[in-house]
């Protein structure tokens, strides 16, 4: 299952491409986007793991919830992104480009975590639940778990870790990373 920092900086990276892909293109865009908006790329990536917080607090005051609450629940699907998504696009429809980035941002952050967990291995047990609430069946790839390397997680949260400290201060991008 990927880490914090592993969602965090995949988060952070993919909308920092994105981010400089439009105003390469667009200019009126610089006004809008700020490292405030970045930062919170960053909490983005995390927000689906809020249901880590909420189910230790209600397990500790001995409520059980359903499975679809807790971790790797409803957060952890298509579903969780939705009303930013909707909330975004109306904010769009009204002229109101800040918040509507914010919003884009915050869906970008939650599919990329829930795509990492599908891939990686993370969420519940069974999987994503990529049609939820139709369906609580859950699908995984779960590559880290399968590659039979002790502790792979934390080793690539570590090596993405270190990854992003290399490329904030080398100033090298991916692309040229990968040249």
């Amino acid at each position: 299952m990927p880490l914090a920092i592993t969602h965090m900086v995949s988060s952070l990276y993919l909308v920092n491409a994105i981010q400089k892909r439009l105003l390469k293109h667009q200019q009126h865009y610089r006004a809008i986007f700020s490292s405030r908006l970045l930062f919170m790329a960053a909490l983005a990536g995390l927000l689906p793991d809020i249901d880590i917080v909420y189910h230790a607090a209600f397990y500790m005051a001995g409520v059980t919830l359903p499975a679809w609450l807790q971790h790797g629940g409803i957060f952890h699907t298509p579903l969780f992104a939705l009303p930013f998504l909707v909330l975004g696009l109306a904010f769009l429809k009204y002229e109101r480009p800040r918040p509507a980035v914010a919003c884009f941002i915050i869906t970008v952050g939650i599919l990329l975590h829930i795509l990492l967990d599908f891939v990686l291995g993370g969420g519940a047990d069974s999987g994503i639940m990529w049609l939820f609430p139709f369906s609580q069946q859950g699908w995984s790839i779960n590559i880290l778990a399968k590659s039979g390397i002790p502790h792979a997680a934390s080793l690539l949260d570590g090596l993405v870790a270190i990854f992003w400290l290399a490329v904030l201060e080398t100033g090298v991008g991916l692309k040229r990373i990968m040249e």
